[in-house]
């Protein structure tokens, strides 16, 4: 959960230059935190997309071999059979 000061900053309520003296950067104006914050959110949805991918792969790997084991089932048993 964002803390509000981000929420107040991502939604544009806040239009006087953002300060950080803390860390002897320069002041980005709203906009900049904007774009930050934006780019933070895009990243952290690349990632939730990965992982979701990578557990459908998974399951479509899963899938695809007891496909191919029905398959072969379906050939090879009626063959046997027949002999």
């Amino acid at each position: 959960m964002r803390d509000v000061s981000d929420q107040v900053r991502y939604y544009g309520l806040h239009a006087n230059p953002v300060v950080t003296p803390e860390l002897n950067m320069p002041a980005q104006t709203a906009e900049q935190t904007d774009r930050e914050l934006l780019r933070k959110d895009c990243w952290a949805n690349a990632r939730h997309a990965y992982g979701t991918s990578f557990i459908f792969q998974r399951r479509a790997r899963r899938l695809r071999r007891s496909l191919h084991l029905v398959s072969y089932a379906g050939i090879a048993l009626p063959l046997s059979s027949a002999a």
